[in-house]
């Protein structure tokens, strides 16, 4: 049996979590396939990283992604954290350095800085562990935003293949 969850909008805490509960379900009911259909602008880096530990971390069940539309920012991370993951052909794929504003004292900008660079390396972890290539690749394309056709998506590998149409 195959079960689809829809990861749509704005990545945030809450859906991630609702993410969790479907996948959930899925664990219970013996579910064989789980299929992630993502549009999303992106959202908080966090809830990304959520959605990548909580599909990456699924076993002995096939996991596969479809993108329509856009898949930007945090919502990449959980496409590469499955099986097999495809992108339809007029969709967008975009990732850029983990964003936020600061504000405080020296002391706490100095630990948020720390902590943003801990954020981009784990990100590029991510990144250089599907697509074979270095981090200083994916860097030297980061600024500001690097904006994907499907078939860039493809070509430098974080999608595995161009969808003819979704499944049912």
């Amino acid at each position: 049996m195959k079960r689809t969850i829809y990861i749509t909008g704005e990545i945030t805490s809450a859906l991630a979590d609702s993410v969790q509960l479907e996948i959930d379900k899925c664990l219970a009911e013996n579910v064989s396939e789980i299929e992630f259909r993502v549009n999303s602008p992106g959202g908080s880096v966090v809830a990304g990283l959520q959605l990548y530990d909580l599909v990456s971390g699924i076993n002995n069940i096939k996991t596969t992604c479809y993108i329509y539309g856009l898949c930007a920012s945090a919502a990449t991370y959980c496409c590469l954290g499955v099986d097999e993951s495809f992108i339809a052909p007029n969709a967008r794929w975009m990732t850029h350095e983990p964003q936020g504003g600061l504000y405080g004292n020296i002391e706490e900008l100095e630990n948020d800085i720390e902590y943003f660079a801990s954020l981009r390396n784990q990100i590029l972890a991510i990144y250089c562990a599907k697509t074979g290539l270095d981090a200083e690749e994916i860097v030297a394309h980061w600024t500001p935003n690097w904006y994907m056709t499907a078939q860039e998506a493809v070509e430098f590998k974080f999608i595995d293949g161009i969808a003819a149409g979704l499944t049912n």
